[in-house]
């Protein structure tokens, strides 16, 4: 194609808004949203931006962005927040809380494995879960407790507590708020490696207590 047919291509295009091509692939850009294709001669993928959106031309066909992808985690950042983070990809998956329990649950901490059977949603059908519980934990003061651990020696013990959240998953919606004092006990275990070797440990928040203060929001009638 010659440069003058480029152009006659074109004809209401403003010289600032024209942009000429020489390879054959693309006859012209007019305002940044118009555009001509050869199909005998395609590009593999041509950008052209329109206004604040990117359209992709991909083997002559356009995509727009798809839509944002949705957090699967609906606790809040804050253990004051009166809702949870909303929607989820709980929000059209699960199924409201109401009725007799049992009610699934989801943790949002590591203590699975200390909950009575049946209490939580099964890693395959994540779903199910129609609470979601989230954990707080803030040091409250360094004891004069001395944690010994074999092979390693004696820290001193940080006492905690615990604010839980109690969430519906599919609304986000505050059910209840719980807290859970530490009782000054050396945790089992102490995590350290070679290049981390802490003077300190933080207690662990006792399950039993997690477990009391949920007992009725799963086993019983849905309470809000």
């Amino acid at each position: 194609m010659r440069k003058e047919d480029s152009a006659r291509a074109c004809p209401s295009a403003p010289a600032s808004h024209l942009i000429r091509f020489t390879a054959g692939s693309l006859t012209c850009i007019i305002g940044e949203a118009m555009f001509r294709i050869r199909p005998a001669v395609l590009a593999p993928l041509i950008i052209v931006p329109v206004a604040t959106m990117v359209v992709l031309v991909v083997d002559g066909t356009a995509f727009e962005p798809s839509s944002p992808v949705l957090p699967y985690n609906p606790c809040p950042a804050s253990a004051a927040a009166e809702r949870g983070v909303h929607p989820t990809t709980y929000t059209e998956e699960a199924k409201p809380y109401t009725g007799p329990g049992p009610h699934p649950v989801a943790l949002r901490f590591p203590m699975d494995e200390t909950l009575p059977p049946h209490w939580t949603a099964p890693d395959s059908e994540p779903y199910t879960a129609q609470l979601v519980v989230c954990e707080y934990v803030e040091p409250v003061t360094l004891t004069d407790i001395e944690c010994n651990y074999r092979g390693y020696g004696e820290v001193r013990l940080i006492q905690a507590r615990a604010t839980y959240l109690l969430l519906e998953a599919k609304t986000s919606k505050l059910i209840t708020r719980f807290k859970i004092e530490g009782q000054g006990i050396c945790p089992g275990t102490l995590n350290y490696s070679p290049d981390n070797r802490p003077a300190h440990v933080r207690e662990d928040i006792d399950p039993d207590k997690i477990i009391k203060a949920l007992r009725p929001y799963v086993k019983g009638e849905s309470r809000r």
